[in-house]
């Protein structure tokens, strides 16, 4: 996977748009989380998303799941 390194303007935005937009992107807002099981339906691993406070981690990934569809 490429890296990415997103600049604090990139990181600004994403903020404002998540607020601006209602955006949604843990798996807790997901349909297919099952809070019960603490696990994705469709068995993506849910960790990193659960733990993310924003879309890129430290490690230079995006933290998104393509599948993601809010309840």
């Amino acid at each position: 996977m490429r890296k990415v390194e997103p600049t604090d303007a990139e990181r600004d935005r994403f903020e404002r748009d998540c607020l601006d937009y209602g955006l949604a992107w843990k798996c807790v807002d997901c349909v297919h989380y099952d809070a019960t099981r603490r696990r994705c339906s469709l068995e993506y691993p849910v960790s990193d998303l659960m733990k993310a406070s924003s879309f890129d981690t430290p490690q230079g990934t995006y933290v998104f799941c393509k599948h993601f569809e809010l309840i």
